[in-house]
């Protein structure tokens, strides 16, 4: 059999649910394997040994949450982006609101882009402008 496929499977604990990883972790929370002098994540080593390669640009999203679960089922290949999209970061919190601050919807109609790249309600702009009387 595969030496690193037995290491990980001698070292991770469960059933049918999440496998969890038993040995070192980052200071993420992701499982560490090391091999040959280099640190390796469990996880994208599992999955690459279970279900096959990770296309390069991509990464793995635990859609268990956990990220010490090796558990092939619940690991999927997507782009960061989508990754971080999914997650409870401040990004994806912002990204799935649906009004601002002072509860107006966003719509293509009432939402624009900054500069940035962040969302601005057009309504609160305009307001902003009116009380500055430049409008």
């Amino acid at each position: 059999m595969d030496p690193v496929l037995d290491k990980l499977l001698e070292n991770t604990h469960g059933g049918d649910g999440c496998w969890e990883w038993q040995r070192a972790r980052s200071a993420a929370g992701y499982g560490v394997l090391r091999i040959k002098q280099k640190n390796h994540y469990a996880h994208r080593l599992m999955y690459e040994k279970l279900v096959g390669p990770i296309p390069d640009g991509l990464t793995i999203d635990h859609l268990c949450r956990n990220r010490g679960c090796l558990n092939p089922a619940h690991l999927e290949v997507v782009t960061g982006g989508e990754n971080t999209l999914r997650g409870d970061g401040p990004t994806a919190r912002h990204a799935r609101q649906t009004h601002c601050v002072h509860g107006h919807e966003f719509t293509p109609e009432n939402t624009r882009i900054s500069r940035r790249g962040n969302r601005v309600c057009r309504t609160c702009h305009r307001e902003r402008e009116r009380k500055r009387g430049r409008s």
